[in-house]
């Protein structure tokens, strides 16, 4: 059977099955009714008590109160029943109690007509007239019941009607059954009535119970389809303040790189010209022997020397700072700073220092980790101006636990393990408007005179340049954590080598050859180390050199800048060189020296790199040292 079909099926059913009851139900309504029959059952009794047996009338009665008792608990039991009984039962249990009290009343014709007076037979002629007009308006629901009761109650009187002499009698015969006839058609007519007055019923019943079904569903699609609105609102809205937020970074990652080219730039510049004023101002203050004008040589010098520290900070943030990176024991070197810094920071501030066991070397610079911590210990400090606490830690840490990176999303770590340097302080915090701006050049919260705003961009390049990250979290009036997530070396950190102890500025008589493109630094170098005795033959470009390497011949050491002209280098020059000559010593010199300076070729790993502003005695120590044999 179509799926369709059979649950138009179970829905008839379900609608007769309805109709049923409530045509049972109406039977069995106002069971008090049924004690009119006890009623007119007295009033015979009394009309007829002195011209019949009193036996009888007796028996007649008692019977009659039987049955309206009967019929008033079936009627009080039918209302308690449950819902799921049959309702067929009850009919018939009506019908049963309905025929007998018909019965009764059709016997009380025959008693009467046991009298002779004819007013008694009509007047049982009416009450019989009433009563079944009063079971037909309470039997009509069930046609069947009301048919049975009719024929039991009222053929009796007609028959007897017939069966008496006169015209009278039969005329009251052909009324009886007249009575009879048009009571069951009215029946009939006023249960037709009634059946359709119950399917309008349970039909308005079940257009309501559609229409509620419906609203119901209706309001739950409108309400799923509100969540899945809101739902669709909240992912993106999610989505567009993801979106912004990694716009904001790319921005901020890109205003950087272009902060970094551009101070990058500057700094190789600004090197080169510290280098010949405090290279001349060495080779002046020599040939000058006045000692009223050794105190503005100094001046000069140490102009030149912070002048010197600014340019690297500068590198350090453009990421552009040359680099030795190498297996250093963090724990150790943080360990080894802690005198100096509670010299430093002062008696206010209290350091605690919380290693890491087991905590594999890290691979980076360790002179340049060490100024970081410096910087952020004296950033701390200046944010607690009543003193506070200063906790530095070590720690191995997996790229899962790193929470929020900075530039995470145009520069993200690779996955593995780190070393990660925490440097928290219990100061003032840092205002959420100001966070994202700490990393840049310049920008300080000090006030004027008391910071120049480069300590923190150097700890940014440096650790970004070092293959690293660095994360940033604070709190207004809880304090700053700066993490700083340096890469893992392979193997364990070197011991480290004991101090140089070369002192004086030695000399020298061997072939320096030197090469760099900015005039003024070869005319300052050239006549400091002719000086000291060596023989100096100078380029100013790739192709320079070699035509002086074939008319000069090989050199004993190549003082070479790291960057050149034409995109040339002076390792790859050094490295032509030992090509056509043989081993020779270098030691190289830059303003903008790359970080990957170790890998270059011509370096052979070990190669010498000297940063301009450079001080003259450093450089003869430099190519001496180059020149023992005790650098590559």
């Amino acid at each position: 059977m179509d799926t369709t079909v059979a649950q138009s099926v179970i829905h008839d059913e379900r609608f007769s099955r309805r109709v049923r009851e409530a045509r049972v139900g109406l039977l069995f309504s106002f069971p008090h009714r049924v004690f009119a029959h006890v009623i007119n059952a007295g009033l015979v009794t009394a009309v007829v008590w002195r011209e019949v047996d009193h036996r009888l009338l007796g028996i007649w009665l008692v019977l009659s109160i039987a049955v309206t008792l009967g019929r008033y608990w079936l009627a009080t039991a039918f209302q308690r029943r449950r819902d799921d009984s049959d309702i067929e039962t009850w009919v018939r249990y009506f019908i049963i109690g309905s025929s007998a009290s018909a019965a009764l009343w059709g016997a009380s014709s025959f008693i009467v007509w046991l009298t002779p007076a004819i007013a008694d037979h009509v007047f049982i002629a009416f009450v019989l007239a009433g009563t079944t007009s009063a079971a037909a308006m309470m039997i009509y629901p069930v046609l069947r019941a009301l048919y049975v009761y009719l024929a039991l109650a009222g053929a009796p009187l007609a028959i007897n009607f017939f069966l008496q002499p006169g015209g009278i009698y039969i005329a009251m015969g052909l009324m009886a059954v007249l009575f009879i006839v048009l009571t069951a058609e009215q029946s009939r007519i006023a249960n037709a009535t009634l059946l359709r007055s119950l399917r309008l019923q349970e039909e308005n019943r079940a257009l309501v119970a559609d229409l509620s079904a419906a609203r119901d569903n209706l309001e739950a699609r409108v309400r799923d389809r509100t969540a899945e609105l809101d739902a669709a609102y909240a992912t993106l809205h999610r989505e567009m303040e993801a979106r912004l937020e990694t716009e904001s970074r790319l921005q901020q990652a890109q205003k950087m790189e272009a902060i970094g080219q551009l101070t990058g730039g500057v700094a190789h510049d600004f090197n080169n010209l510290l280098a010949v004023i405090a290279g001349n101002t060495e080779l002046l203050a020599e040939q000058i022997d006045d000692p009223s004008a050794d105190r503005e040589f100094q001046a000069v010098l140490r102009a030149c020397a912070r002048g010197a520290q600014l340019t690297q900070r500068l590198l350090a943030f453009s990421r552009k700072q040359a680099l030795q990176p190498q297996a250093v024991d963090v724990n150790g070197l943080i360990g080894s700073m802690m005198d100096m810094l509670a010299r430093t920071l002062g008696s206010d501030v209290h350091i605690r220092f919380g290693p890491a066991p087991d905590l594999p070397a890290a691979r980076v610079d360790p002179g340049q980790l060490e100024n970081a911590i410096l910087n952020l210990s004296l950033n701390a400090r200046d944010a607690m101006p009543a003193g506070g606490e200063l906790e530095i830690m070590s720690q191995s840490v997996s790229l899962s636990e790193t929470g929020r990176i900075v530039d995470e999303a145009p520069d993200a770590l690779p996955p593995g393990r780190y070393v990660m340097v925490a440097v928290r302080d219990s100061g003032v915090g840092i205002p959420p408007d100001r966070i994202d701006k700490v990393w840049e050049p310049f920008f300080t919260t000090k006030p004027a005179g008391e910071g120049t705003g480069l300590g923190l961009s150097m700890v940014y390049g440096f650790v970004h340049q070092s293959g690293g990250q660095v994360m940033i979290d604070s709190a207004v009036g809880k304090g700053t954590i700066v993490r700083l997530f340096l890469p893992c070396a392979e193997g364990r950190a070197p011991a480290q080598a004991p101090p140089s102890d070369i002192t004086g500025v030695p000399t020298g008589s061997e072939y320096v050859f030197v090469i760099d493109d900015d005039a003024d630094i070869r005319i300052m170098v050239e006549t400091f180390l002719s000086r000291l005795g060596y023989r100096v033959i100078t380029a100013a470009s790739a192709e320079e050199s070699f035509e002086k390497f074939a008319t000069h011949g090989k050199p004993d050491l190549v003082l070479s800048d790291v960057l050149l002209p034409g995109g040339h280098r002076g390792p790859r020059i050094v490295d032509g060189a030992r090509a056509r000559f043989g081993p020779i010593k270098a030691v190289f010199m830059s303003g903008h020296a790359t970080s990957d300076f170790a890998e270059l070729p011509g370096t052979d790993g070990r190669a010498t790199l000297i940063h301009k502003p450079f001080e003259l005695g450093h450089l003869a120590r430099t190519i001496r040292r180059a020149l023992d044999g005790r650098t590559g």
